[in-house]
């Protein structure tokens, strides 16, 4: 059996298969090295809804030292260690609130019946990175969070922002990472609103000075980066004249508190708060992004993947 799996989005697994670079191969290269060739395995999401659906096991990749495909089996979702990571459709879009609900329904109960030894993120801990949900939830404990909004319909949503003609608004894919479906909205080009409405949230634009990440594993903080004068995602990075400079960060002593608070609050084990800091000072949580999160890379502000991958066989192997 292979004791630890990693479930990935299509895309990712698939350039994998192919033997293409992965953007970030420090990670898995830091997972294969502490957990062993043959070891560790990776699964697409897809698979896993498959396996719920037909009970064919699950189609696992496991990797050798240098990312080559080492193997390929059905072996399920069998293992002692299993990371919730990356959930993706079959064509690389992403999931919506209903379909993630399924699959770790599913996962949660293959724990329950000891087919998963560890199961990170938990199920709730993994819907909670839903960013309506998680907005909803630290908002009623206290913490800033952007203003949100959510609609059912294109309707409504139009409504809204006519109501509210000289503000913008950002549109984001509750379950978007890394800039992914993300878009910015005004009364100029209402037309260009996703018409999946309900599987987006609405945000106030904020005058943003600085994305603050902070990696936290079980009760820990393990390091930190800041994204300064971010370009957005719906700016072109080259004739931006933003600075778009990472470099690495030592948490305030309010930033760690509040980042293990958060932590338990939304019941996560592994991933990142993001905070974003504002002109006047203030400081708003932007999103939990959950073991999928970019752990950095060699030469950047900062690479804890063989720091992540060492506590993970500490604490849950």
């Amino acid at each position: 059996m292979i004791d630890v799996k990693l479930i990935v989005g299509a895309s990712s697994i698939e350039h994998i298969i192919n033997g293409h670079r992965h953007f970030n191969p420090e990670r898995y290269g830091a997972f294969v090295q502490t957990f062993g060739e043959g070891n560790f395995g990776l699964v697409s999401s897809p698979s896993i809804e498959e396996e719920l659906e037909t009970g064919k096991p699950a189609n696992v990749v496991t990797l050798n030292k240098n990312l080559e495909l080492l193997s390929t089996e059905n072996s399920g979702i069998e293992c002692q260690l299993l990371l919730a990571s990356t959930f993706e459709n079959k064509d690389g879009s992403k999931i919506t609130r209903q379909d993630l609900e399924k699959q770790m329904n599913y996962l949660e109960i293959q724990r329950v019946l000891g087919n998963i030894g560890n199961l990170i993120n938990s199920r709730e801990g993994t819907l909670n990175e839903d960013k309506l949900t998680s907005a909803q939830l630290l908002a009623n404990n206290g913490f800033k969070v952007p203003k949100t909004y959510h609609f059912t319909t294109i309707k409504q949503a139009k409504e809204f922002i006519k109501e509210n003609e000289n503000i913008s608004y950002i549109v984001k894919h509750r379950f978007g990472s890394a800039g992914q479906e993300v878009s910015k909205i005004n009364l100029n080009n209402i037309g260009s609103l996703p018409k999946d409405i309900s599987n987006y949230i609405l945000q106030e634009e904020l005058d943003i000075v600085d994305e603050r990440r902070i990696i936290v594993c079980g009760e820990e903080v393990l390091g930190a980066r800041n994204l300064i004068d971010r370009t957005r995602p719906w700016e072109n990075k080259k004739s931006s004249k933003r600075k778009h400079e990472l470099i690495p960060h030592t948490p305030t002593s309010e930033e760690h508190y509040n980042s293990l608070e958060i932590f338990k609050l939304l019941k996560a084990d592994l991933g990142c708060v993001d905070w974003v800091s504002v002109k006047n000072g203030d400081l708003y949580f932007l999103e939990l992004n959950g073991v999928g999160t970019g752990y950095g890379e060699a030469g950047a502000a900062y690479n804890l993947n063989l720091t992540v991958a060492q506590k993970l066989k500490e604490k849950f192997l």
